[in-house]
């Protein structure tokens, strides 16, 4: 276990509290020298602000992502950038770039890093149901894996700093303010790097898929078409991106702008709120057994996700018959693909 006195180590305290101060500030997320900024699509170009029921604007600025470039939040790149006005140009862009879920499934192939921002609005219109899966799975995946190589090198980071300080070794202001700035961000003390470490880390991609799938109808309902969630996730911030259900004007669903932006909340979500702890203690004691956590292992601590009955059953027996563990040992391609230029 690591402390206060610790991790502190006699450093000026005030200086490095000030100086994360201003490193959350300056950012819309929790920025660091891995991740880099936010990527999101532009509000400005997707229209994104009409048509969702917020109390003001204060989007900020947002700007796409760079194809192929290095950096940018990605340690890689990606290869392409889509926001398909319909599920024609999104499977053009599947194929284009050999999105394979059958060998990918069978370990034969890699996930194409394809960020897709949004769902094509005529997806509930597909009218083969394994066409419709094939689409959402090529969409939500790439995007899963992509956010949690961010996960796995913040964290890296995070062990290796907290290597050097268990050793003793001298640690640089800058990297004392990242930590203080990390433990900010997950709710956590300064200096609380055994709570870190339970933290940050890995989403299993089925338990994400699965969860996705369950709250957003395999990505065809009005959350994720408009508001771009996937996860069902509620605000309750006047000031917060949101989107009013139908049947329940008292209830205001959190949306973002773009699915990435889902994505990264939803992982941050499980990895930080105090409901999920037994996820992130049985992920913990998987891991230091020398497994790789799988969705099947974690989704017994999703009990008080949402409000449906037998939810945690409905969710393995997604992942059972869309054969979704098999997805957990999916692998981005190491390297880019040719970048072709969004719009």
């Amino acid at each position: 276990m690591f402390t206060i006195a610790e991790a502190t180590s006699g450093r000026p305290r005030v200086l490095c509290a000030a100086i994360a101060t201003l490193l959350l500030a300056c950012s819309l997320t929790f920025v660091d020298a891995v991740t880099g900024p936010r990527l999101h699509a532009a509000a400005a170009t997707s229209g994104f602000e009409s048509r969702l029921d917020r109390a003001s604007t204060g989007a900020g600025d947002f700007t796409r992502p760079q194809a192929g470039a290095e950096g940018g939040g990605l340690s890689l790149g990606i290869a392409e950038v889509i926001e398909p006005s319909n599920v024609a140009e999104l499977k053009v862009a599947l194929e284009r770039v050999d999105f394979q879920l059958t060998e990918i499934r069978d370990g034969a192939a890699e996930v194409p890093r394809l960020y897709v921002a949004t769902l094509p609005p005529d997806l509930s219109e597909i009218g083969q149901i394994e066409t419709r899966k094939q689409v959402f799975l090529g969409s939500v995946l790439p995007l899963i894996l992509l956010a949690n190589e961010e996960l796995r090198q913040r964290r890296g980071r995070l062990l290796d700093l907290a290597n050097r300080i268990e050793a003793g070794a001298e640690i640089s202001l800058t990297d004392w303010a990242w930590l203080d700035a990390l433990a900010e961000h997950y709710g956590l003390a300064h200096g609380d790097l055994a709570g870190l470490t339970l933290r940050v880390d890995e989403i299993p991609p089925s338990l994400a898929l699965a969860q996705a799938i369950v709250e957003s109808g395999w990505g065809t309902s009005r959350f994720a078409l408009k508001g771009n969630a996937l996860f069902g996730q509620r605000t309750w911030s006047a000031e917060a991106l949101a989107i009013v259900p139908e049947l329940n004007r008292g209830v205001r669903v959190k949306a973002f702008i773009d699915l990435m932006d889902s994505v990264r909340a939803y992982m941050h979500n499980l990895n930080s709120h105090q409901a999920y702890g037994e996820l992130r203690r049985e992920r913990a004691r998987l891991a230091a057994a020398g497994k790789r956590p799988g969705g099947g292992n974690l989704v017994h601590g999703l009990e008080r996700y949402a409000e449906i009955d037998g939810y945690v059953g409905k969710l393995r027996a997604l992942m059972r018959h869309n054969r979704l563990a098999e997805l957990d040992d999916a692998e981005l391609k190491s390297r880019p693909l040719t970048a072709f230029a969004a719009p």
